[in-house]
């Protein structure tokens, strides 16, 4: 939810860092966010680093899509260079549903974690 809410921020805020900072920033402060998250002792806690997580998230798609934009300059480049980020960005989403999905529970509320 944050990542959705999040990404029309983030565009003027790829542009004020630099593409290759907010694309740095993003991933660093997704895996700090997902570190605290881990670490949290409290509802409250786990909620701020998963809000966190999805802001950070969120600014990596714009900086990225930017980065390759300026990278490929021919036409033709730039063509195949986003298509590539398209099929590995929604094959990469839609394996992580099916997987997400067809995991077995390992932790419920009335069991102990196994």
């Amino acid at each position: 939810m944050a990542a959705c809410s999040c990404s029309e921020a983030d565009s003027p805020t790829c542009d004020m860092l630099g593409e290759k900072r907010a694309l740095i920033a993003g991933f660093v402060g997704s895996a700090v966010a997902s570190a605290i998250g881990g670490l949290s002792t409290s509802f409250t806690m786990l909620l701020i680093a998963r809000v966190a997580q999805g802001a950070f998230a969120a600014l990596r798609p714009p900086s990225a899509l930017s980065l390759l934009n300026t990278t490929f300059t021919v036409r033709a480049e730039r063509n195949r260079a986003f298509g590539a980020y398209g099929a590995i960005a929604g094959a990469g989403g839609g394996i992580g549903l099916v997987l997400g999905g067809s995991s077995p529970p390992t932790c419920r509320g009335d069991t102990p974690c196994s």
